[in-house]
């Protein structure tokens, strides 16, 4: 007896209209310290949103002097430390395209896929773009490339842009604001100085850098950097932005997983640790926060003690940073269609992001606002 069996080209072959599984794109951890008020992180200026392509935000420091009792005050009166903080914002566009025979053709809807997956990469492009940003080098000149043909949004000079120079000019304006490895006396002028002396062993990120970090934050003077009050009772904080391998040698710190044992034996709800929540660490009033974007794109390989691997980590206190927008990203459509033959999806949108920085009164150099940028040795998973 014979059976049937199906012939060439007979077979019934079905493909799902349905996505089932995209490329990972990681959700922007970021977003939830950007704000318009003066206490957030990341505060959003908006004003751009009718013309211009230029902004500068206004920033004025504390007053310093020491005031008089009975003496006379006419003459004695002090100035108000004020600057302007200039940002520009560029445009950022991208589209997707295909003719109407292909899209008849082939199982996937393009154009229910279109917009999803535009905006998840304007949304990607702004995250990465702000992290570049953190280690980039303030300055008072357009971006270079500004309306260019791929445009420029982050703010100041790009560390992968910055020369010696740039990079010898930002530490010694920084001083007070710089952290290399463990010790305080790991500092240069020189950059490549200061990273030479971070070493793998007692220069990674621990619970001792933290609290160095925020002491260095509290001990600030001009351009002090400001924390972040939270709750009813206003308590201050930092929040620590760091990559994946210095949260993972954070977390292997005997002082942290001391803490760690004892929240889980004292805790009504058992694992509830406040120590380890959502994936950050609570220490010493700093909210240590993963950003793993961090060790993707400003690892600065071959740089430390016998040519190792350095990363930097950002302590933030308000007004770190800011987002200046010109237009929120909107949907577009292809104008050419060649007789309705050719379908066009794209998004268009306008920004930029960069840290505020401020030259200090009698000073003559740009000092970050509100940041402490540390420097850890970034060792490799055995």
């Amino acid at each position: 007896m014979a059976f049937t069996t199906a012939g060439t080209n007979t077979e019934l072959i079905k493909y799902a209209r349905d996505v089932w599984a995209r490329g990972y794109i990681r959700e922007n951890r970021l977003v939830k310290y950007q704000g318009t008020g003066v206490n957030s992180i990341i505060r959003l200026v908006k004003d751009l949103a009718g013309d211009g392509k230029q902004i500068n935000v206004p920033l004025v420091d504390i007053l310093n002097g020491s005031g008089k009792g009975s003496g006379t005050l006419v003459g004695n009166e002090e100035g108000i430390d004020n600057y302007g903080c200039s940002m520009w914002a560029d445009w950022l566009r991208h589209a997707v395209a295909w003719d109407k025979a292909t899209n008849k053709d082939n199982a996937l809807n393009f154009k229910s896929l279109g917009v999803p997956m535009l905006n998840q990469w304007y949304k990607r492009k702004l995250k990465e773009e702000t992290i570049d940003a953190m280690l980039s080098i303030p300055t008072n000149s357009t971006p270079t490339g500004f309306r260019g043909v791929s445009g420029a949004r982050v703010n100041g000079i790009k560390w992968s842009d910055a020369t010696a120079g740039n990079k010898n000019s930002w530490v010694t304006a920084n001083s007070d604001r710089v952290v290399f490895g463990s010790q305080l006396s790991n500092y240069s002028a020189t950059f490549a100085t200061a990273a030479g002396n971070v070493d793998t062993t007692s220069d990674r990120m621990s619970a001792n850098v933290v609290s160095l970090m925020k002491r260095v934050a509290m001990s600030t003077t001009s351009n002090k950097i400001t924390p972040v009050s939270v709750g009813e009772d206003m308590q201050e904080m930092y929040v620590l932005f760091v990559g994946s391998k210095s949260m993972r040698d954070l977390r292997n710190d005997d002082a942290i997983q001391a803490a760690m044992r004892e929240m889980i034996v004292k805790s009504e709800k058992g694992f509830a640790n406040p120590l380890f929540r959502n994936g950050d660490i609570w220490w010493d009033n700093v909210l240590i926060t993963e950003i793993p974007e961090i060790d993707e794109r400003l690892t600065l390989s071959g740089i430390g003690a016998a040519s190792s691997d350095v990363v930097p980590a950002f302590l933030c206190g308000a007004s770190a940073m800011a987002l200046v927008t010109g237009q929120m990203p909107r949907p577009t459509q292809r104008n050419e269609t060649d007789y309705e033959f050719l379908t066009g999806l794209g998004i268009e949108g306008q920004y930029g992001i960069g840290k505020v920085a401020k030259v200090p009164a009698g000073g003559s150099a740009l000092k970050d606002w509100g940041v402490v940028t540390g420097f850890m040795s970034s060792v490799a998973d055995a």
